[in-house]
């Protein structure tokens, strides 16, 4: 016959007054409504930040569009100034050319400064810029080189001069290409400060893309 053994287990003093129960009216029940009210309302909140950020996205495309509105028309304005500036230049420069107060003499002598002094030269200008240059150098200390040649040429421009050298060298200064010199430099001016402003513009306010989430929600 086999005996029945008891053992005795000694609970800690923590669970020593724990009660199992077979009763589950304590125990809170999640019906299947309010599960699909609970994932209805995250969907909602979801679909609310992805139309947010779309809207946003939106604003952040309308202002780019416009900024680069902006600056074209920024650039076509000061490109148009400085077709103006060289327009007014070549104006001004033209009054003073009819009232004999461009320099003549020191654009011959910018031309002809590395001649060698034995060196002999024959310098076209137009006829009224040659009498204007006999006129300025007739004084001793004002006159050119004996071995350059005054010669007028009635096709050249008022304030154009031409140097034939007598190793066939020649050297032409006209006023047409001197404008055209001066307005390639402000053209290049005006890019280098364009890129300047639009590095120190994206560098003050970026604008940045709002990152898409539909795709890690």
């Amino acid at each position: 016959m086999t005996s029945k053994v008891t053992h005795r287990i000694r609970l800690p003093a923590a669970l020593s007054n724990v009660r199992c129960s077979t009763s589950n009216e304590n125990i809170p029940c999640h019906t299947t409504d309010q599960f699909s009210a609970a994932a209805d309302s995250n969907a909602a909140q979801l679909r609310a930040s992805q139309e947010m950020l779309a809207m946003l996205e939106g604003i952040r495309e309308s202002v780019c569009e416009l900024e680069v509105r902006r600056q074209a028309s920024l650039n076509e304005l000061q490109q148009l100034a400085i077709e103006l500036a060289v327009a007014a230049t070549a104006k001004l420069t033209g009054c003073v050319i009819e009232a004999n107060q461009h320099d003549m003499v020191g654009l011959i002598r910018s031309l002809t400064t590395d001649l060698v002094p034995a060196q002999s030269a024959v310098l076209y200008l137009h006829p009224h810029d040659m009498d204007l240059v006999r006129e300025l150098t007739s004084e001793e200390e004002k006159k050119l080189p004996d071995s350059i040649q005054l010669r007028p040429n009635s096709q050249l421009a008022r304030g154009s001069c031409r140097l034939d050298e007598s190793t066939g060298q020649i050297r032409i200064s006209e006023i047409s290409h001197r404008l055209a010199e001066i307005r390639t430099e402000w053209l290049e001016d005006l890019k280098h400060a364009q890129t300047e402003r639009r590095n120190a513009e994206r560098n003050a306010h970026p604008l940045q893309r709002f990152p898409d989430r539909r795709g890690t929600a």
